[in-house]
C-alpha cells in the first residue's frame, strides 16, 4: 500500500519547516477519506530506485457553484528540494486536472515561486478568498486559454478546517512586515482559525 509511504514523505518534508504544525500528513490522510477524493489527482514522483520523493494533491473545492481544485499540499523530500521535482509534479497535475474537466487550480502560496508556474492573483479571474490575506498570495492557474468564466468565494472541504500553518522556509519574498501581518492576523481571529477552511502553502521546493 503506497498511502503510508506518501504520508511519511509529507511528514518528513515538513518536519523542519518553521511555522508548520507538522500535521500536513494527517491532512493528506483525512482528504483521502473524503467522498470527493480524486485518486488521479494524488500524484507521486519517484527516483530511479522507485522511492517516492515527491507528492502533490489537488482536492475538490467550490467556487460559487463550480467545482474546482485546491493545490495542497506539495511536498518533496529535503534532499531532492530545489531540483525541479515540485515543479514537475505541479505541471503534471495541471494536465491531469484539465483532462478531468476542471478549469482552475487554486492555492495560497509564495508568489515569488508560483508566478514562475504562471499562477496569478485569483481575484483577476473573479475568485474570492474566504479570508483576508494580501491579494498576491491567493493565486489561481487557469487550465484553459482563454480562461473560463468563474465568480465566487472559495469553499474548502471540512478537512482543511483548523489546519493553519505558515511555512516560510526559503520564501525570500516574505519580509518582516508580511510575517507580522500573518501572525497578528491569525492571533487576533481565533474564530477564523477554528471554522474557516484555510490552508497556507508557502513551500520550500
Amino acid at each position: 500500500m503506497v498511502y503510508p509511504a506518501i504520508e511519511k514523505l509529507v511528514e518528513i518534508a515538513f518536519q523542519n519547516a518553521p511555522h508548520s504544525e507538522h500535521n500536513e500528513h494527517i491532512l493528506v490522510a483525512k482528504l483521502r477519506q473524503n467522498a470527493d477524493f480524486i485518486p488521479a489527482l494524488s500524484l507521486c514522483a519517484k527516483d530511479e530506485q522507485g522511492q517516492i520523493i515527491g507528492y502533490v494533491l489537488l482536492s475538490k473545492i467550490m467556487v460559487g457553484n463550480q467545482n474546482e481544485l485546491a493545490l495542497a499540499p506539495i511536498a518533496v523530500l529535503p534532499e531532492y528540494q530545489g531540483q525541479g521535482v515540485g515543479k514537475a509534479l505541479i505541471l503534471h497535475a495541471h494536465t491531469v486536472a484539465k483532462s478531468l474537466g476542471f478549469s482552475y487550480s487554486i492555492l495560497l502560496g509564495d508568489p515569488n515561486y508560483y508566478q514562475k508556474l504562471d499562477y496569478q492573483n485569483a481575484s483577476k479571474f473573479g475568485i474570492v478568498s474566504p479570508f483576508d490575506v494580501p491579494d498576491e498570495y491567493f493565486m489561481a492557474y487557469p487550465l484553459y486559454s482563454p480562461p473560463k468564466k468563474i465568480a465566487g468565494i472559495v469553499v474548502y472541504p471540512p478537512e482543511f478546517g483548523g489546519l493553519i500553518y505558515l511555512n516560510f522556509h526559503n520564501c525570500k519574498i516574505l519580509g518582516k512586515s508580511h510575517r507580522l501581518f500573518f501572525f497578528q492576523h491569525f492571533k487576533n481571529f481565533p474564530k477564523m482559525k477554528n471554522n474557516l477552511s484555510f490552508f497556507a502553502i508557502l513551500l520550500h521546493i
